[in-house]
């Protein structure tokens, strides 16, 4: 073999290719007997990003009361992070959002809204 380097090239990755993968070199004199041998094993995890979410609104927007809104997108790896932000000039306050696990086993986040 002309190089020591030997690389292994995965096209088209897909999440259930993740796991373990092992290099074995092996050293063999010229009648084939093994004189020495080697290996490692190298770890792969293949990242799924977030699907674009879908929202709605929980509660009837009216003044005085409160409502929620909902985030939700398919499964990602690692976990999707959320966040909700609101534009100013408004200056409304947002709890912390809640992370909950809807029935197909999407992650979901709901922000309630205080009105100041």
């Amino acid at each position: 073999m002309p190089s020591r380097n030997v690389s292994l090239r995965l096209q088209g990755l897909q999440e259930k290719d993740s796991g373990p993968y092992l290099c074995s070199v092996n050293l063999q004199d010229s009648q084939g007997t093994v004189r020495g041998h080697g290996s490692k094993t190298l770890e792969l995890n293949v990242l799924v990003p977030p699907a674009p979410p879908s929202c709605r609104l929980r509660g009837v927007p009216h003044v005085g009361t409160n409502v929620t809104l909902c985030c939700q997108s398919p499964r990602s790896k690692p976990a999707a992070q959320y966040q909700w932000v609101r534009s100013p000039p408004s200056s409304q306050v947002f709890f912390a959002p809640v992370l909950g696990e809807g029935p197909s086993g999407d992650t979901e986040s709901a922000a309630g809204v205080e009105k100041r």
